[in-house]
């Protein structure tokens, strides 16, 4: 989870895709331009508590999801989809 005010590059972003790990980022500078929305993550507007929670609880919910977001962001890690 990236619950960034502000973000240039999301070098964390890039760190937890590459461990297959989907991202929940919020919809804030470079963070934009790695996480594609139900693709490897999710994005959240900025300062949205709920809206985090409410996507974390969905991918352990959702745990065939999970797995396949978290590889598509290896796959796809740091490149727009």
């Amino acid at each position: 989870m990236i619950p960034s005010l502000q973000e240039a590059s999301g070098l964390v972003v890039s760190e937890a895709m590459a461990c297959g790990k989907p991202v929940i980022g919020s919809k804030v500078g470079g963070i934009l331009d790695q996480i594609v929305d139900g693709y490897n993550g999710f994005l959240v507007r900025p300062r949205n508590s709920i809206e985090i929670a409410e996507k974390i609880l969905w991918l352990i919910d959702h745990p065939k999801k999970l797995k396949s977001m978290g590889i598509n962001g290896k796959k796809n890690r740091g490149r727009k989809i």
